[in-house]
C-alpha cells in the first residue's frame, strides 16, 4: 500500500493560532515557556524531566533526556544565550526533584519545539536563511551540518523530517535576508546578543523582525 506524498507547505501542526490557543494564558508559565524554548523537549520529555538531569559539562549547559522517542536517550545542547533561563529551574532544588510538577494540556509544545529548532539552525548556519517550505530542496538551500546538529538536538534520526517539520519558512516567513518571527522566537535572538558578534541591535522592544547578516544576527 501507498500512502500520498506529503508537501511541507501543507504541514501546519503548530503553525498560526489554534483553537486550544485561547484557552491558555502565557503569561501565567514564564519559566515553562522560557525553558521550553531554550531546549525543545517534546511534552513527555519535560514532564518526566528531574532537577539532576539539567548538566553543566565542558562549559556548556546540557538537558539530559533519559528515555526520550522510542526509548532513546540524549543530551541536549541548551540554545546559546539562554542557559541562565534553563540553570535557574535548577538552582537551590533537590536534584530527585521534578522539574516542572505541571504542564497545562492546552499549551502547544510543539510550537516551541519549532521556536528552538529554527533558532538552533540559524546559530549554526550564520548569514543562511530558513529553508523554503515549498518545492524541492536541493542541497544548495540548507546548511545540512547545522540541519543535522537540530536533529540530533530534537532527538530525530532524520534530516529531511526536521526540514518538513520545524525549520523552514511557513512560521518564519523569509523576505530578502529578513525572517518574520513569532515573539518568543524573537525573544531567544535577542539574548543571544550577549554571546554572539552581533553588528547592531535596533527596532521595537517585541523584536518581531530580524535580519540574518554573515557576522550574526540583527534587529531591524
Amino acid at each position: 500500500m501507498r500512502f500520498p506524498s506529503r508537501e511541507r507547505a501543507k504541514i501546519t501542526r503548530s503553525r498560526g493560532p489554534k483553537q486550544h490557543d485561547r484557552h491558555f494564558q502565557p503569561e501565567n508559565w514564564p519559566t515553562l515557556l522560557q525553558f521550553l524554548s531554550a531546549t525543545g523537549l517534546r511534552r513527555q520529555e519535560v514532564h518526566d524531566l528531574h532537577v539532576r538531569d539539567i548538566l553543566e559539562r565542558d562549559g556548556r549547559v546540557l538537558v539530559h533526556v533519559a528515555n526520550g522517542k522510542g526509548g532513546r536517550g540524549r543530551d541536549v545542547p541548551v540554545l546559546p544565550g539562554r542557559e541562565g533561563d534553563v540553570l535557574a529551574v535548577r538552582s537551590g532544588r533537590d536534584p530527585d526533584e521534578a522539574v516542572f510538577t505541571r504542564i497545562p494540556g492546552h499549551l502547544d509544545v510543539h510550537s516551541y519545539r519549532r521556536e528552538f529548532a529554527q533558532a538552533l539552525y540559524l546559530y549554526h548556519a550564520p548569514g543562511r536563511d530558513l529553508p523554503s517550505a515549498t518545492g524541492r530542496l536541493k542541497p544548495s538551500d540548507y546548511d545540512r551540518a547545522a540541519a543535522q546538529r537540530v536533529t540530533e538536538a530534537l532527538g530525530h534520526n532524520r534530516i529531511d523530517v526536521v526540514l518538513r517539520h520545524y525549520i523552514n519558512t511557513v512560521m518564519a516567513l523569509s523576505i530578502n535576508g529578513t525572517c518574520r518571527l513569532p515573539e518568543s522566537l524573537a525573544a531567544s535572538y535577542q539574548s543571544l546578543a550577549t554571546s554572539m558578534p552581533f553588528t547592531r541591535i535596533t527596532g521595537s522592544d517585541k523584536g518581531h523582525t530580524m535580519r540574518i547578516q554573515p557576522v550574526g544576527f540583527a534587529h531591524v
